[in-house]
């Protein structure tokens, strides 16, 4: 009845039935997964964490408890603990692609970026077509500074996706520290250009707004180019323009400016 209820997303039955079932039967590891599940979705990660612990204790080997349980160390900020269970996980699951491509993610975030590649190189050498994973190898070995082999997969990853904005940055990055300013320039240029054409097209579709605002940070031309088309432009909305950084020192390169309107959380 607890999963059907769950089935159905009846919230208020779910934890009813949940805990009949519980008082029922308290060592059942399915139940005590599920019931972990359904405060995790919740957002009450302590009681999540103490049912999904519980019934890791009876079925230890369980890789659906255990990357319950690392989400739920992630979502309390408990990199750590994530990290713990994901591993445990893995024991239980080896083959299993999501498993390693979070716990690669969790160890860029630690900036452990030699065990971020060995994760994300197990991801593709279980899914070859897995586009994320090489982008997340990318990304590692960007941080180790190895910037060639950061190249040759960022340039794999370029043969999938060729107007990827975020790819063609890392590029402009990457041939800067190989020494390559001209190649860097050009590949600036195409960052440049597929910019200005999504944002004109952004532009064009907000006729139903009464103004416009943009903001941007110091560093570059890209403001400047969007004012001088919204100038030659047809736009009669008032249009309001902030650019971040009059503070900056001198030299200094900053970023980003999507956390001054961005939320609580932003840094």
């Amino acid at each position: 009845l607890v999963f059907c209820h769950i089935g159905l997303n009846n919230k208020e039955m779910i934890q009813t039935t949940l805990n009949e079932a519980m008082e029922k039967n308290p060592e059942d590891p399915d139940l005590l997964f599920e019931a972990g599940k359904v405060f995790l979705d919740n957002k009450e990660f302590d009681t999540a964490i103490q049912y999904l612990e519980d019934g890791l204790k009876i079925q230890p080997g369980s890789a659906i408890g255990a990357s319950r349980l690392a989400d739920a160390y992630y979502q309390t900020g408990d990199i750590d603990g994530a990290i713990f269970a994901y591993t445990k996980a893995i024991r239980s699951a080896p083959e299993a692609t999501d498993l390693h491509f979070n716990l690669g993610v969790l160890y860029g975030q630690m900036q452990d970026y030699e065990m971020m590649e060995l994760q994300f190189q197990k991801v593709i050498s279980l899914d070859p077509e897995d586009a994320m994973g090489v982008i997340g190898i990318a990304e590692a070995y960007e941080g180790m500074e190895r910037w060639s082999d950061a190249e040759v997969y960022y340039l794999q990853a370029l043969e999938n996706d060729p107007e990827n904005v975020y790819l063609l940055k890392a590029m402009v990055r990457v041939t800067m520290r190989l020494g390559r300013p001209e190649e860097a320039k050009e590949w600036f240029d195409l960052v440049k250009n597929d910019f200005l054409i999504e944002n004109k097209i952004i532009l064009k579709k907000l006729d139903k707004e009464d103004c416009l605002f943009l903001i941007g940070e110091i560093g570059g031309q890209l403001e400047a180019d969007a004012a001088d088309w919204i100038k030659n432009s047809q736009i009669k909305k008032p249009v309001v323009g902030f650019i971040a950084g009059q503070t900056a020192p001198k030299g200094r390169t900053m970023g980003h400016a999507g956390a001054i309107v961005g939320g609580k959380d932003d840094t």
